[in-house]
């Protein structure tokens, strides 16, 4: 039940993102990492940047 409340939280919140860059390197993928985190509702979301 604590997932549908948190899911609602997130569909209606307005979010305001902190963003963080970080450079990864490794043996299959190196880039910029990106990780959005909204400081309202505590969404997450990460993506690479190539």
């Amino acid at each position: 039940m604590r997932w549908l409340v948190n899911y609602f939280r997130q569909c209606f919140c307005k979010h305001e993102f902190e963003r963080e860059e970080g450079y990864c390197k490794g043996n299959f993928q190196s880039g910029v990492r990106i990780s959005l985190l909204c400081t309202k509702c505590g969404y997450h979301r990460s993506f690479w940047k190539f």
